[in-house]
């Protein structure tokens, strides 16, 4: 398992927060067939221009994808970067999804 905290806890910091980027780091075909609501996509091999939409580095970014897996390179990567406040919050299971 790769996420750092759970659904539920993911959920509820949303709901009290919506200041936080929520950032999918599937494909863009991945992202249209079904994402989360009101985040973004940002693939996990472009993750680098997140700047182009978050340049406050101390902004909480919680990233997800299928699995968790990219979702944890990715976070890497952004720390890597500086962001200090990144959370990989997993898999897209669990929650209610939406299209554009």
């Amino acid at each position: 398992m790769y996420a750092d905290i759970s659904t539920a806890s993911a959920m509820r910091a949303l709901a009290q927060n919506p200041r936080i980027k929520l950032v999918d780091v599937r494909s863009p075909k991945e992202f249209q067939s079904g994402h989360i609501a009101k985040s973004i996509n940002i693939p996990s091999e472009t993750i680098g221009q997140i700047t182009r939409q978050v340049s406050d580095l101390h902004t909480t970014i919680f990233v997800y994808c299928k699995s968790g897996q990219r979702a944890d390179e990715a976070k890497t990567q952004l720390e890597q970067m500086g962001y200090t406040q990144v959370v990989n919050i997993g898999s897209i299971y669990g929650w209610p999804l939406v299209t554009d």
